[in-house]
């Protein structure tokens, strides 16, 4: 089975919904989530859905045990909200292993920031040791 980002963010958007209003209904993109539920077979969700949760436990980013979001997979979060953030981290590793595109994900997110900043030439030291410029 293949991981699906774009359904790890779903998942990740749905648990943190359900954590501060009870609901899966409030944030979700439904649009988004349908296409993402056309391209698994009926019979498949289940499976599907537990390996992309069990991705996220492996990661750190959801405790099976709390049932709950982590810290890393609220981090997470705070880069993948915005649409053009992930977007553009999607298009430059989406197909790449999922470190690489973690630091694709950080990268574009501190350049939205620093844009919005305005200041272009700026190094962000991430709390892993990575630099990026």
């Amino acid at each position: 089975m293949k991981r699906n980002n774009d359904l790890i963010r779903v998942i990740l958007l749905a648990i943190e919904d359900y954590e501060i209003t009870g609901s899966l209904k409030n944030s979700l993109n439904f649009t988004r989530s349908e296409q993402i539920a056309e391209s698994i077979s009926p019979g498949n969700v289940l499976n599907v859905m537990r390996y992309h949760l069990e991705l996220l436990s492996d990661a750190g980013f959801f405790s099976k045990k709390k049932a709950c979001m982590t810290r890393k997979g609220r981090d997470f979060l705070a880069n993948a909200r915005d649409q053009e953030v992930w977007e553009k981290a999607m298009q430059v590793a989406g197909h790449l292993s999922f470190d690489v595109f973690m630091c694709a994900l950080k990268q574009a997110a501190f350049q939205s920031a620093m844009t919005a900043l305005n200041a272009q030439d700026t190094m962000l030291p991430c709390p892993d040791g990575d630099v990026i410029t």
